[in-house]
């Protein structure tokens, strides 16, 4: 149904590794777009580097770096942050823009509690900061950032692990506009 001849591309590179059962490193590289006839669009270009650390027996540190940058995106496309994009204790899609970059720091504990052998019950604390490329042409947004904690529930029946967070995140920079408190529930879970 299109009325113009625009080839699409998408290429990902992925990379594990481990040097011991405690740690787990995990390298994310891709890139995504269109070329018609006017130049490239929707040029989608990601990294990640995703880090666990088991501290005992129950304890696990982990930690993400994304960086993400378009060119002409659509759209639905564009980059934000907020709860959904990674930043807890802002609300979904702040400040659009055509590039962004992230950074994570949670610890995580998980109990021996599990109900009815279908949920384990774990708790989390955790850091966020961020910044982003705003579309509107000032420039990159200031560094924003929040601390928080939240209870994790892991479906330990599911195929594909998925856990629900429950999260309560302080904006350490907040617009004059938001809350004082950022509550959140859902199963988006970055790393």
């Amino acid at each position: 149904g299109s009325t113009m001849a625009a080839p699409f591309f998408m290429i990902e590179a992925t990379k594990g590794w481990s040097n011991s059962g405690d740690n787990l490193t995990l390298f994310t590289a891709s890139w995504s777009g269109r070329k018609p006839a006017t130049g490239l669009e929707n040029s989608l270009m990601s990294f990640s580097l995703v880090k666990y650390h088991k501290l005992a027996e129950n304890q696990i540190l982990a930690g993400l770096v994304a960086v993400d940058r378009a060119q002409r995106p659509d759209p639905e496309n564009w980059y934000y942050l907020g709860g959904d994009q990674g930043m807890r204790g802002y609300p979904n899609e702040l400040h659009p823009g055509d590039a962004r970059w992230l950074t994570s720091l949670d610890y995580r504990y998980l109990t021996e509690q599990r109900w009815w052998g279908l949920v384990r019950l774990g708790y989390s604390v955790f850091m966020d900061l961020g910044s982003v490329r705003r579309m509107d042409g000032e420039g990159w947004s200031r560094t924003y950032a929040d601390v928080g904690f939240g209870l994790r529930l892991g479906n330990l029946k599911s195929s594909i692990g998925r856990v629900i967070l429950l999260s309560v995140a302080v904006p350490l920079n907040r617009e004059p506009y938001q809350n004082r408190w950022q509550f959140s529930i859902g199963n988006t879970v970055r790393f």
